[in-house]
């Protein structure tokens, strides 16, 4: 087993978003090198994780020199991340968690993966990609989106077939490709997180609506990348906090259906949009706030007049995020009062 350590005298700074989604306290940025993708019949050859510590990014990577050391580098990252309460990964929740977490198994090795808060950066950008104007996700794209320049050329597939090689020459000159092909994943990974920084907040803005049922305070989450408008509805998929004692609530009404499950956390609600067409030609969208039974007043507090105090104008290209923020938080406010009628 080779173990690499490197100090870096420079700042690890992470984007607003993150502390958005996640109450950070030791943070781990890891990535993992392997033999191919089955957990179940290639391994762990390289690992490489990065910390910020006295004002330094630490960076370290466990090397196997064989597969057959694989359980050697498997027990060193053990030592460190115990330390650790949330991973940062590319892909970790599909790749290198799983993936651990079986070779962990196999060697008998107790750790788990439940025990961390995890931030996949490609799962938290997926929703974005459209706003972003890039033509896919890989990491390479996301670094060239960002100004990154490598110095490593070569291919996670590349990495593999240099693998091999080594492990049947031993060559200086093949490690230290296979190194800094890791080290640049894990290095850069730390500055891709820039990538949330180019997404409005009002976009990313998680939104939280509460409601009091039988004592108890639920709380309904959800961002606008949540939000679909098409020119019948506008539909939202959210979040709740789980309530095991709580049944199911299915609510229809004339404008609006909403669904939450109380078990999974989970919320879906679908508003009817109507339309007009104006001498104009064009047609515009509304909401008939008379056939949801909400009033108006919530919309004009905040800027925004209905017209005749009950037709909400619904721009399908560009909405008005925050009236939509007030209807959804009206349409659950009605759903739980009529359930509980």
């Amino acid at each position: 087993m080779i173990i690499k350590e490197h100090t870096l005298k420079e700042e690890l700074i992470l984007p607003n978003y993150i502390y958005e989604i996640n109450d950070l306290n030791n943070v781990l940025i890891l990535d993992i090198e392997t033999t191919g993708l089955s957990k179940y019949n290639n391994k762990v050859i390289l690992i490489g994780y990065l910390h910020y510590e006295a004002a330094s990014v630490k960076l370290k990577q466990l090397f196997a020199e064989d597969p057959s050391e694989e359980g050697l580098i498997l027990k060193e990252l053990l030592k460190d991340i115990k330390r650790f309460d949330t991973l940062i990964t590319y892909n970790g929740a599909a790749f290198d968690c799983p993936f651990l977490k079986e070779r962990f198994k196999k060697h008998k090795i107790n750790w788990s993966i439940d025990d961390y808060s995890h931030i996949d950066i490609l799962q938290h950008i997926r929703p974005f990609k459209s706003r972003l104007n890039i033509p896919n996700l890989k990491l390479k794209t996301l670094e060239k989106y960002l100004g990154i320049n490598r110095r490593d050329l070569i291919t996670g597939a590349d990495s593999v077939n240099l693998y091999n090689s080594f492990v049947s020459n031993k060559s200086h000159e093949l490690l230290e490709k296979i190194l800094l092909h890791n080290y640049e994943d894990i290095y850069y990974l730390g500055k891709v997180l820039e990538i949330f920084n180019y997404i409005p907040e009002d976009i990313r803005r998680k939104r939280k609506h509460s409601v009091m049922l039988s004592n108890n305070m639920i709380y309904f989450t959800y961002s606008s990348m949540d939000i679909s408008i098409n020119n019948k509805r506008i539909i939202l998929s959210g979040e709740s906090n789980k309530l095991a004692d709580f049944p199911e609530l299915s609510c229809f009404h004339e404008g609006f259906k909403l669904y939450w499950d109380s078990r999974a956390g989970a919320f879906n609600t679908e508003i009817q949009l109507l339309n007009t067409k104006l001498d104009s030609g064009n047609k515009i969208y509304y909401i008939d706030l008379r056939a949801l039974g909400i009033s108006h007043v919530q919309f004009v507090n905040i800027g925004v007049k209905p017209y005749e105090d009950c037709f909400l104008h619904v721009d399908t290209t560009s909405p008005n995020l925050l009236a939509i923020e007030v209807l959804i938080g009206e349409i659950i406010n009605k759903a739980f009062k009529e359930a509980m009628c």
